[in-house]
Formats: structure tokens, C-alpha cells, sequence
């Protein structure tokens, strides 16, 4: 199932998208909860993203049912195309942003480095900030501090319960979906002037140029989990203005989803709503010398997920 998020008169609204067509659950459960006698539930629960996913376990329950009123009714008051639809991000607002750095060989091999043992030991993790995130179409905005802005196509997790301690044979339970993500990342980043002879200086630098706004889109809606049994067997591609840049695969990845899931649950409690986004394949701007730049389009596409396209604009435009 592909849930995602748009807005009805500035509200916002969790809906369906099957073929051709977007399903409005506010509206349809509202017209047809007394008429066919479905279960109350909050006013909120398909307006709220967090709590949409928080409870899916008793909402999907009747969603079925939901679905198929509204296809039979075919008002257009509860069914809207599809390509009529402006997505929002999926998960506006997330708890946390957990992001893998160096999760896939390749990556590491293109900016000249080898692969060591250490990388194969424990995920390099990191956060964002809920202000990188903004939905297809963007903009991706570069800031006025922005000298060197740079793509990485992600397959992004969302938790959908909470987990602490959870083995990794058992933590793809814990998931709610899958979404597509760029981490879109300053490589020079330097707001005040001077020298990186210290490696922890050099450290911030690198990840204070992740947290910038709108550094992490995010959608175009999340694919449950039952529809993608496997998260190591998707494509992963990415495109500048049509150019492709990156062409890799989930299998790929130094720590797999139940991996990262388990040891990040050693750590934190995951919550529902949380994102992880697990890393990028090879094929980024920086080794080559090559970087966003204002009028850009870049797309990504993750097999079984759907493609993300996002806009690029110049802060001063």
C-alpha cells in the first residue's frame, strides 16, 4: 500500500494512491462510518501523519473496506487522479532523522578510500534536523553559505513502532515502510574561516553541511512494509537534469535495514515516525568536482518505492 500526504484547503490529509487514483481516507470514512457501521476512530487519525502510523496496525485493519466504498462510489469528493496530486513530504515532521554514512563499498572506494575492517564493525550514524526535510518538487534551496552541494539517493525506513533492543532477526518488525530520501550534503562547508588541521574540525564541518534546510527530501509516499518483503533487493538510481549519476543496489549495503535497525536500538528507542535513512551508493558530485547548482532537477527512483524529483533554487532567487 502507498500511503502518503497531500493538503485539501490547506489541510492536511493521509491518502492512498493505487493506479491512476488517490483515495481521500478522511472523507471517505467520514461518509461511510455511520452508513456501514466501521469502528470510531479519532477525528485526527487520517489527518495526522505520526498517528496515522503509530496506529496502523488497528486502522489497516479496516482500510479495505474504506477503499473499496469510495472506488465503488467514484465521487470526486473521495477520489482524486493521481495526476492531479502535489505529494507533501510523507512524514512532515519525523521524530528523529537517522542517517548511515558510509554504508555502501563503492562509496567509500569513488573519494579514494579503502574499505576497512572497521567499516564492516559498527554503522557510522548520524542526525538530522526535522528542517531539512521538504516533499517532491521541492525546492531544494541552496544556501547563501553553500559553496559545494551534493546529492546521495537513499532508501529511507520508517519506524512503525517502537523498538529498543531488538534483534536483528526480528527487526523488520518494527517497520512501518519505505520512502526514497536524498541526503543532500555541503562538502565545504565554512561559515567562519579556518584550517582543518584538527580531524574533529574537519568532522563538523562535514556534518554541520548535511543540516541544512531542505537537505532531506523525502517521498513521494511510504510503500508498507508487506509490499516490500526484501529491503537488500531494490534498484537504486538517481538523475541530474536527466544525466544519470547513480545506479546501485540495496543488496549493496555495508549494514543491512535489520541491521542498522538492531544496533541503533542498542542505543536509542526508536519511536514511530522515526526515519532512517540507510546510505548512499556510489555516483555522487564531489569526486568528480561536479555540483547543484540553481534551475537543477534531480530524480531518484528506488524499484518498488517510486521515484522522488526535486527542484533546485539558489537562496537569493
Amino acid at each position: 500500500m502507498k500511503i502518503g500526504l497531500i493538503e485539501i484547503n490547506r489541510q492536511p490529509r493521509v491518502c492512498v494512491a493505487r493506479d491512476s487514483n488517490v483515495i481521500l481516507l478522511h472523507e471517505a470514512y467520514g461518509k461511510f462510518r455511520k452508513k456501514r457501521k466501521l469502528p470510531p476512530l479519532p477525528f485526527h487519525a487520517f489527518t495526522h501523519a505520526p498517528f496515522f502510523i503509530e496506529h496502523f496496525p488497528e486502522i489497516k485493519k479496516i482500510l479495505p473496506d474504506i477503499i473499496l466504498l469510495a472506488e465503488e462510489e467514484k465521487e470526486d469528493s473521495l477520489i482524486l487522479p493521481l495526476s492531479r496530486v502535489k505529494w507533501k513530504a510523507p512524514v512532515p515532521k519525523p521524530g528523529t532523522i537517522y542517517c548511515l554514512a558510509r554504508n555502501y563499498a563503492d562509496h567509500i572506494m569513488e573519494f579514494n578510500e579503502k574499505v576497512m575492517e572497521q567499516d564492516k564493525m559498527t554503522p557510522p550514524i548520524f542526525i538530522k534536523p526535522q528542517t531539512c526535510v521538504t516533499g517532491p518538487g521541492g525546492p531544494v534551496v541552496l544556501p547563501r553559505v553553500g559553496r559545494q552541494i551534493d546529492w546521495e539517493a537513499e532508501l529511507a525506513v520508517v519506524i512503525g513502532k517502537k523498538a529498543k533492543y531488538v534483534p536483528t532477526a526480528k527487526a523488520l518488525q518494527y517497520v512501518f515502510g519505505y520512502t526514497c530520501m536524498m541526503d543532500i550534503s555541503e562538502r565545504c562547508l565554512k561559515i567562519r574561516e579556518r584550517t582543518e588541521d584538527r580531524g574533529r574540525d574537519k568532522f563538523f564541518d562535514w556534518l554541520n553541511g548535511k543540516w541544512m534546510d531542505t537537505f532531506a527530501p523525502l517521498g513521494p509516499w511510504v510503500v508498507t512494509r508487506d509490499e516490500i518483503p526484501d529491503p537488500q533487493d531494490l534498484n537504486i538510481t538517481l538523475s541530474v537534469n536527466g544525466d544519470q549519476k547513480q545506479n546501485g543496489h540495496t543488496g549493496q549495503m555495508i549494514f543491512s535495514v535489520a541491521e542498522t535497525i538492531s544496533y541503533l536500538s542498542q542505543i536509542v528507542t526508536l519511536m514511530p515516525g522515526d526515519i532512517i535513512s540507510t546510505g548512499t551508493p556510489s555516483g555522487v558530485g564531489a569526486p568528480k568536482g561536479t555540483f547543484l547548482k540553481h534551475g537543477d532537477t534531480v530524480e531518484m527512483n528506488i524499484g518498488k518505492v517510486g521515484s522522488l524529483r526535486v527542484r533546485v533554487k539558489g537562496e537569493a532567487q
